[in-house]
């Protein structure tokens, strides 16, 4: 969009000879699912900056944890990334984006819809990169539940504090249907600079906790 001209700018332009315009190449129109993939990949870079922050995921259904996580599949893995799910549904749906179906030791990007303490065993197995690729680490995205309102939540729900890098003093979180081991399990895991990265889903959103961001029960 052009600029207004000032008086001297327009007195300028009349005593130049000529003037070289060039017009903006225009950008090339997103399909939907590119769209679709880059709203969810925007959504997931703002959680993982403002760590304990809900933000939207786009999805077919805010009732559906399985549409989040789909949508978080479809903006992150490709012919380069791997990934691994024990959901059959899920699993069809990922397995669209030509990402590589490994073993939890080996994958990227580590997807439960649901978790439970039965899954926490395992989930020791999750890399968590080494000294000269901390980065080589998995990603965790989970289905709960979760809600910054305390007024109308339940006994069900736990209290998390969080603080670190992205978070003004304190932030609080409510977060529910995850298993009281999972966060003694993320805290062994995590050796700054090794680590995992969390994704928690609920119901088209999603709260984003780094390795960076430090867990605690609020008191």
């Amino acid at each position: 969009m052009p600029h207004k001209l000032s008086a001297q700018s327009a007195q300028s332009a009349k005593s130049a000879q000529s003037i070289q315009v060039m017009a903006m190449p225009a950008s090339p129109k997103q399909s939907p699912s590119e769209a679709y993939s880059r709203e969810a990949f925007l959504a997931l870079m703002w959680a993982l900056s403002y760590p304990g922050s809900g933000f939207a995921l786009p999805t077919v259904s805010n009732n559906n944890d399985s549409d989040g996580l789909q949508s978080i599949g479809h903006a992150l893995l490709d012919l380069e990334t791997s990934y691994y799910t024990a959901d059959a549904e899920l699993e069809r749906a990922l397995r669209k984006t030509g990402a590589i179906s490994w073993p939890l030791a080996a994958a990227d990007y580590v997807f439960f819809p649901r978790l439970t303490a039965q899954d926490i065993p395992a989930l020791e197995q999750l890399k968590v990169g080494d000294y000269t690729y901390p980065d080589n680490s998995a990603t965790l995205i989970v289905g709960c539940a979760f809600d910054n309102n305390a007024t109308h939540l339940s006994a069900q729900y736990t209290a998390l504090c969080l603080n670190g890098p992205g978070i003004q003093e304190v932030q609080t979180i409510h977060v529910a249907e995850l298993p009281d081991s999972f966060w003694a399990l993320r805290a062994g895991l995590i050796r700054y600079p090794l680590g995992i990265d969390i994704m928690l889903v609920s119901r088209g959103w999603v709260i984003g906790l780094p390795r960076t961001t430090q867990v605690s029960l609020c008191m």
